[in-house]
C-alpha cells in the first residue's frame, strides 16, 4: 500500500464500569488498521465488539486512552481541537440513526448546508446550489430542502445524512451501521446509493456493520473485531469465503441463508469453562481451543495479504 490516508495504531479505549465504584470496561484494545486513498474497509463483529467506539475514535469524536489515529500524516487523535477542526472537512461520518443527528427544528436544506457554513465554503448562492445538487445526487425530491426531518421517512432521512456528509467533498467517509435501522427494501436502496457515490467520487470509506452481506457488497477489505481486538483482517473475498479465525467462521455460519427453513447454528462453548486473564479472549467459545490458547496470540501475517490472531488458524476449504 502507498502512504495510507488513514491509520490506527494501538488504539485503546476504556469506560468506567457501569454500576461499579471502580474498574473499567475495555471497548477497543490495541487496534491497528490502515486504509489507502480511495480504498474501502469493512469492520464487522457482534454487538459489543467495539465497532461504534472505533468509528468515534477514527472521527476524533472521542480520544483514545492510548494509541494514535493519523489522517494524511496528521496525528489527529493527539492534536488540539482547534487544529483538528480545519481537517474535519476532509473526513465525515454517517451514523445509524439519522433522526438523532438532524436538528428537528431546521429545514433539510439548512442542515445539509451546515458544513458549508462551518468551513466557509462558497457564497450563500453557491451553497444553495450545492445543497440542491447534493439532494438531487442522493435521490431526494426537489422540495426536500424546504421540509423538516419529521416529514421524511427513515430512508429519506438517511439520504439527507449522506448528503450532509458529502457537502464538504470529503476524502474519507466513516459509516457506522448506516442501514441497520431501515427496512430491507430501503436498505438495498441506500447501499446502492453508497456504492454509486463511492465509485463516482473516489472517496475512501470505513463501513461499520454486523451484516456480512453489506460488507461483501461495498468493501474490498474487512477487519473482524471481537471484544475490542482485530482477530482477522484481509481481502473480503478471501476472509469471508475462507475464514482463518474460528470467530470469523462463526459469523459466516450465523449469516441468514435464503432458505425459509434456515435456523441459526447452535451456540457452543469450550469444555474448559474457565480461562486465565491472559488467554485468547475467544477461547471460552472456541471448539478448537487448546492449552496453548491460555496466552493470547498476536495478530500475525497469514498469507494473501491477510492477518489472523489465532494459534490454530483454520485451513481453507478449496
Amino acid at each position: 500500500m502507498a502512504e495510507p490516508l488513514l491509520t490506527a495504531s494501538g488504539l485503546r479505549r476504556t469506560y468506567p464500569a457501569r454500576g461499579a465504584r471502580s474498574g473499567r470496561v475495555v471497548a477497543v484494545d490495541g487496534v491497528d488498521l490502515a486504509l489507502g486513498r480511495g480504498g474501502s474497509l469493512g469492520v464487522v463483529g457482534e454487538s459489543g465488539a467495539g465497532k461504534s467506539t472505533l468509528a468515534r475514535l477514527l472521527l476524533v469524536l472521542e480520544r483514545p486512552d492510548a494509541g494514535t489515529v493519523t489522517f494524511d500524516g496528521h496525528p489527529i487523535s493527539a492534536m488540539r481541537a482547534d487544529r483538528v477542526r480545519p481537517l474535519r472537512r476532509r473526513f465525515q461520518g454517517v451514523f445509524q440513526d439519522p433522526l438523532a443527528s438532524l436538528n428537528p427544528r431546521l429545514r433539510i436544506g439548512t442542515s445539509v448546508a451546515e458544513p458549508l457554513v462551518a468551513f466557509a465554503i462558497g457564497s450563500a448562492a453557491d451553497r444553495r446550489h450545492r445543497v440542491d445538487d447534493l439532494l438531487r445526487a442522493v435521490g431526494l425530491p426537489d422540495d426536500a430542502a424546504r421540509r423538516h426531518p419529521g416529514a421524511l421517512s427513515g430512508g429519506e432521512r438517511q439520504r439527507v445524512a449522506i448528503a450532509r456528509a458529502l457537502a464538504s467533498d470529503p476524502e474519507l467517509l466513516v459509516l457506522d451501521e448506516p442501514v441497520s435501522s431501515l427496512d430491507a427494501g430501503v436498505q438495498g436502496q441506500i447501499l446502492a446509493l453508497i456504492g454509486t457515490l463511492f465509485a463516482d467520487r473516489g472517496m475512501a470509506i470505513v463501513l461499520i456493520a454486523h451484516d456480512l452481506a453489506v460488507v461483501r457488497r461495498l468493501c474490498e477489505r474487512v477487519a473482524v473485531l471481537y471484544r475490542g481486538v482485530v482477530v482477522e483482517e484481509g481481502p473480503v473475498s478471501e476472509v469471508l469465503a475462507h475464514p482463518a479465525h474460528p470467530y470469523t467462521a462463526v459469523l459466516r455460519a450465523a449469516a441468514p441463508a435464503p432458505d425459509p427453513g434456515w435456523r441459526p447454528p447452535p451456540a457452543f462453548a469450550s469444555a474448559r469453562s474457565r480461562w486465565p486473564g491472559t488467554a485468547c479472549r475467544f477461547a471460552p467459545r472456541c471448539p478448537h481451543a487448546a492449552e496453548a490458547c491460555a496466552r493470547e496470540p498476536e495478530l500475525e501475517d497469514h498469507g494473501m495479504n491477510r492477518r489472523v490472531r489465532c494459534r490454530f488458524p483454520l485451513q481453507p476449504r478449496r
